[in-house]
């Protein structure tokens, strides 16, 4: 398969998917008045709700205009194992029309003032006038979503190697980048425990008539480092024919990084799989065995089919040797192109595989390895095994991916961190930025991941609080939260009319802190006023809120450009780029915030690699240079 026109899709559409994808922001003037509703439902107070609260449906609110356009400007269709918002599709239908003015939900795309600015800001204004939408849809209140929240740094080692190996200019290389970081929430690290949280509105007072308004969770972690974990570290080598040449030599620096990154009594074993798979090193502390290991790695070939199914098999058994400690942190690494044509082929069933070991306390990280491996099969096996997924393009990527990947597992500070956001009656959702609702059968598999965390951290002294499963609220569930690490949630919420002030929501955090080894619980009442008119309600917008909704639109705007070269429509990729610019640009007047002025510089760039004097030939590495530079915002 390799060279394949599959295989290049797949890596187009895949080559990361342990990203996050945040969303856009929602401050806006002018919204027309909306009927007066009962006085507010009783509300519970923090830590209490009323029956018949979680997440229940009051009275029908429509959306902005805006809020419906950006909705469809960014939404993702499903892939073909039927999931949203993970990654783009290459053959999907690009999305059409402009992006919403200034990119938030709730501005209006057409003539008039679109951002009301407590600095008093002269109003940015278009000269479309405004299309028709639908009313805005609303997220089921009492569902599970995904979660894109992921350890790694995967696209950007995907650019630098396409950078090392020539494929992309080296004068694009500060195109990809940590961009969002500048942009991250003014929220400090805890001053005890793992994790901080705070809850807060890009208004501090809704308009008379209600509306949008966006909500923005973020978590922060420590940088304290909770005692390191004892390691179990089992590698399943690819060394099938597809594998000969650069991608077997990579794999075995792989495995000899790994070797070297572990402690004495730190436990390892490999397996490596062709036609069939063989135990090469077998389950046994690393400790006097690091030198013998490393010779019989130097001595692996590439010879056979690919039989992945046989190799996890054998892989998964090492790693359930009753010699390993109940403590230790056991991962299974698969390192392979993904091309499997002998034993079980499957993808549903080598995932499958995957989320059993997981249920059994073993994490799965998968490692792509030469030019057209099978990224949709990789990165799946890593999300149903709860691990990191990454791209080794070249060998120079390998000890940052492994640095990443092994102080992931090792050190985070909080684990089954879940998420929940419980709604008042009369409150929806009508979108959650770079989620989807899972199906039954994902959600299934989370709450098996749920049960499992909590059996394995009682082993090493955190009661179980997980057996039974609270319903109720929108949840979102991250396994592991890595030590320093940010990660922010913005939900668009959709308000009733009203006067005075009310409880919209209150937003929940379980988790299992590893610093004081204990269970802890924390619940953030969210509380909105309302304002006497539109003007004096987009008066209080928060201009933090407003410029990272800035940043996380021409995220989504460069990846929709990548979805577009896809697609093989490079003209609509650069149009949109353009676009984003223009707006980038109003936006850094009426804001005063340079940065912004700077992300539209870059968008500008991107668009003449696309498609002007500078333009890329090859699709495969734009699209790269695309995505990382997405990803890098949100």
């Amino acid at each position: 398969m390799n060279g394949s026109r599959e295989a290049r899709a797949a890596l187009r559409t895949s080559v990361v998917t342990c990203v996050f994808v945040l969303g856009l922001g929602a401050c806006t003037r002018g919204e027309a008045p909306r009927p007066p509703i009962p006085a507010e439902p009783p509300a519970g107070g923090a830590g209490t709700r009323a029956k018949g609260e979680e997440g229940s449906m009051g009275n029908p609110v429509t959306a902005s205009p805006a809020t419906q356009l950006a909705a469809s400007a960014t939404a993702s269709p499903p892939d073909d194992d039927g999931r949203r918002g993970l990654a783009p599709r290459p053959n999907a239908a690009p999305p059409t029309g402009p992006l919403s003015a200034f990119g938030m939900a709730g501005a209006p795309a057409g003539n008039g003032p679109v951002l009301g600015h407590g600095g008093g800001s002269a109003p940015l204004t278009f000269d479309a006038p405004p299309a028709p939408v639908a009313p805005a849809p609303r997220l089921n209140p009492n569902a599970r979503y995904a979660t894109t929240y992921r350890p790694g740094g995967a696209a950007l080692a995907a650019f630098d190697a396409a950078i090392a190996r020539g494929q992309i200019p080296a004068t694009y290389k500060d195109l990809v980048g940590d961009f969002g970081a500048r942009y991250a929430p003014a929220i400090g690290r805890p001053e005890g425990g793992a994790l901080a949280v705070a809850a807060d509105t890009e208004r501090a007072a809704a308009g008379p008539g209600g509306g949008s308004v966006n909500l923005r969770v973020s978590l922060v972690g420590s940088e304290v480092a909770p005692p390191r974990a004892q390691l179990s570290v089992h590698i399943v080598l690819d060394t099938s024919g597809s594998m000969s040449g650069q991608a077997i030599d990579d794999a075995r620096k792989a495995a000899e990084a790994v070797v070297a990154r572990l402690a004495p009594t730190d436990d390892f074993s490999m397996v490596t799989f062709s036609d069939q798979a063989h135990l090469l090193v077998g389950d046994a502390p690393i400790g006097w065995r690091r030198d013998d290991v490393l010779h019989r790695i130097d001595q692996v070939r590439a010879d056979g089919g690919t039989n992945i199914s046989s190799g996890l098999d054998l892989g998964y058994t090492e790693a359930h040797a009753s010699s390993i400690p109940v403590d230790a942190v056991r991962i299974v690494m698969l390192l392979s192109d993904g091309h499997a044509n002998g034993g079980d082929t499957s993808p549903q069933s080598l995932a499958q595989r995957a989320s059993n070991a997981f249920q059994d306390g073993i994490q799965t990280s998968s490692f792509g390895l030469g030019p057209d491996f099978d990224a949709a099969l990789m990165s799946r096996i890593a999300d149903r095994g709860a691990g990191g997924y990454y791209y080794l393009a070249d060998s120079s990527q390998i000890g940052v991916a492994l640095e990443r990947e092994l102080d992931a597992r090792l050190q985070p500070v909080a684990t089954a961190v879940e998420l929940r956001v419980r709604l008042r009656p009369d409150v929806s959702a009508s979108k959650i930025f770079g989620s989807r609702a899972l199906t039954g059968a994902e959600a299934s598999a989370v709450r098996a991941q749920e049960v499992a965390l909590d059996t394995r951290e009682a082993k090493k002294g955190i009661e179980r609080d997980r057996q039974a499963d609270a319903e109720g609220g929108m949840r979102l569930f991250i396994p592991a939260f890595a030590r320093a690490d940010r990660h922010a949630t913005l939900l668009t919420l959709e308000l009733p009319p009203g006067v005075g002030e009310r409880s919209v929501a209150s937003v929940e955090l379980r988790y299992k802190d590893r610093l004081l080894q204990k269970n802890v619980t924390r619940e953030l009442p969210v509380r909105v006023r309302y304002a006497a008119s539109d003007a004096e309600s987009a008066a209080t917008c928060d201009p933090s809120i407003e410029r990272l909704a800035q940043a996380f639109a021409a995220g989504e705007t460069i990846l929709a450009a990548a979805e577009r070269v896809d697609a093989g429509d490079r003209v609509g990729a650069a149009r949109i780029l353009d676009e984003r610019v223009d707006v980038l640009k109003r936006a850094s007047a009426a804001l005063h915030e340079p940065m912004l002025a700077e992300d539209g510089a870059r968008l500008a760039r991107l668009s003449t690699a696309v498609g002007g004097s500078g333009a890329l030939s090859d699709p495969l590495p734009l699209v790269v240079m695309l995505r990382g530079s997405g990803y890098g915002y949100l």
